[in-house]
């Protein structure tokens, strides 16, 4: 059966100072994600839309669920839904658009999401029956003026070799809008983008078909096309061949095919005529990001006492939503003492109390809901939340997994088992990077003469190996005997291994110890030339059974001292590369 997956991203604030803080991008990703699933709205199985948000975001990560959604989950007949909200840019150099993640730099494009590349390995290839990928971006930086052709132009950020490809490959959707840029600020309505907000309304009302009840992505661009502005107004770019329905499913579950070329110079047919339907006011509750409310259960009270808690426990939940958590926690403990075991009450003082920094306590009470009902799907969620923010990621994601267990229909608690994998992510993600810029500082030992002296000695030892390597040749009498040979070889790769290693692992510190030991085995050469070459050579001549001859000691001597050294450079040059390939 062909499903609909969501992929939503949303960050207001980055470490670059480039990136200006934005105000709605969060809200907005919150927004579609909670329409999304939600039973008066797009009615998306929770399971299939994943929601990532500020600081989760990072490159790694977005990149990563981006291609694992389109290219290993998605199979023939699947629609992927992928809403960005964020900054992008251009880079000055090449040209090419590029996403901004939280952990971008802009200054290192390699840091953000090449657009191209993005759309090439994964819109192009997946088996998905339709792919829309809306891209909400405020256009941050001067290069986008050598190439726009209007004030809010976004076709800049795909490039325009990629138009082809698009109509070679149908059913594939890419809306961009304009949050901002260096002519515009970013405009909000009800806490959210301009866009996003008609968005939404669309989707509540006037793009709803009121025969079928289903929305095309057609009928959605249509509207949106009326209802924004120049800035927000969409550009649509795709060929369709056949209907991307977003919400419900068309009469007999036929998809009628048609053919359209969709260029975002304007939209592909008439837009919607006003008056074929009224909009629906969108509900703040899609913005909002409220604490779950716990499952309800039976209150053993009368009329007075039900409509006293109920007031007490009303009156908590707004309190949590400004966040005045002390007079919360007044309020539901007044409730407590209405109805002392009530379950709804004591998960929402477990919330209260994990959310003003009290986890220990939060514990506490969530273990006494346990004790009452251990099967109380709120508990568990509520449980995963606390474990968390605790650092406790294993065990809150055993806890959230049990929670969509009890009740596999909670959108919140799928919001925070995605919250819970985000984290997990970016503390692998981190991890990696933090030994990669870690590394200098490894290279770089306290006490540097417990490094000089076994790195030297080792070198020493090496020099010393095939020394002896040479007096076995000079025993044996033969040029050709295998010991004396294999021994001067084996110094030698000993002297190399030992140079690559001390700088791939210290650095260009561990330099010192080496050019010590090449020093020292040139300094042998040079003192044979200059003091002994003379004395040498009328030895030979005395003693002509000694048959060794001088150049294969200067070879020797020469390799020694210049080997090792190009090794430890060509060794300290990859370890750098590498490390900044990690970070």
């Amino acid at each position: 059966m062909a499903r609909r997956l969501g992929l939503i991203i949303g960050a207001n604030q980055y470490q670059d100072p480039t990136f200006r803080p934005l105000q709605a991008a969060e809200s907005d990703a919150q927004a579609i994600a909670q329409w999304l699933v939600n039973t008066k709205g797009g009615k998306w199985a929770p399971g299939n839309v994943q929601h990532v948000e500020g600081a989760y975001a990072t490159r790694e990560l977005v990149e990563s669920l981006v291609t694992q959604l389109c290219t290993r989950v998605a199979e023939p007949g699947d629609l992927i839904f992928i809403y960005f909200a964020g900054h992008a840019f251009v880079d000055e150099r090449s040209g090419a658009g590029f996403l901004a993640l939280p952990n971008t730099q802009y200054q290192n494009p390699a840091t953000g999401i090449h657009v191209a590349s993005l759309l090439q390995n994964t819109l192009l290839r997946s088996r998905a029956a339709h792919i829309v990928l809306i891209l909400d971006c405020f256009q941050t930086g001067q290069a986008w003026n050598a190439q726009r052709t209007s004030p809010y132009d976004s076709s800049v950020l795909l490039g325009r070799q990629f138009y082809a490809a698009l109509q070679n490959t149908p059913d594939r959707f890419i809306i961009c809008s304009c949050r901002g840029n260096d002519f515009s600020p970013e405009q909000i309505q009800r806490n959210l983008g301009l866009f996003v907000y008609q968005f939404i309304v669309g989707l509540s009302g006037p793009v709803v078909d009121p025969a079928t009840g289903i929305i095309t992505l057609q009928q959605a661009y249509n509207y949106l096309l009326s209802a924004t502005g120049e800035q927000q107004r969409p550009q649509l770019f795709g060929r369709e061949q056949s209907l991307t329905i977003l919400v419900g499913d068309p009469p007999g579950g036929d998809n009628t095919p048609f053919s359209k070329s969709v260029t975002g110079k304007g939209p592909a047919q008439s837009p919607m005529q006003p008056g074929t339907a009224q909009p629906a006011a969108a509900s703040a509750s899609f913005a909002a990001a409220t604490m779950s409310r716990p499952d309800s259960g039976p209150i053993p009270m009368n009329g007075q006492s039900k409509q006293f808690y109920d007031q007490l426990m009303n009156m908590a939940r707004q309190l949590v939503r400004a966040q005045r958590f002390p007079d919360a926690f007044a309020a539901v403990e007044q409730a407590l003492k209405v109805a002392p075991n009530d379950l709804p009450a004591l998960i929402l003082k477990a919330q209260i109390l994990g959310a003003g920094g009290r986890t220990q306590d939060a514990f506490t009470t969530i273990e006494q809901v346990m004790y009452i009902d251990k099967n109380n799907a709120a508990a568990w969620s509520t449980s995963a939340q606390l474990l968390c923010n605790s650092g406790q990621m294993q065990q809150a994601l055993e806890a959230i997994e049990r929670s969509l267990v009890l009740d596999p229909q909670n959108p919140e608690a799928y919001a925070i088992k995605n919250d819970i994998m985000g984290q997990l992510a970016m503390i692998q993600s981190n991890t990696g990077a933090l030994s990669s810029r870690l590394s200098p500082l490894k290279k770089q030992p306290m006490n540097r003469l417990t490094t000089y002296l076994p790195v030297f000695g080792l070198q020493l030892l090496g020099l010393l190996a095939g020394t002896g390597g040479i007096l076995l040749l000079e025993l044996q009498r033969r040029i050709t005997s295998v010991p004396g040979l294999l021994l001067i070889t084996l110094a030698l790769l000993f002297l190399s291994f030992n140079a690559w290693r001390a700088t791939s692992r210290y650095g260009f510190v561990s330099f010192i110890p080496i050019v010590a030991a090449s020093l020292l085995s040139g300094a042998v050469l040079g003192a044979v030339y200059k003091f002994g070459l003379n004395r040498l050579n009328a030895f030979l001549k005395l003693h002509p059974t000694f048959f060794m001859p001088l150049p294969f000691i200067e070879g020797w001597l020469v390799a020694a001292t210049v080997i090792p050294l190009l090794v430890a450079l060509v060794g300290f040059a990859v370890s750098s590369i590498m490390a900044k390939r990690r970070t």
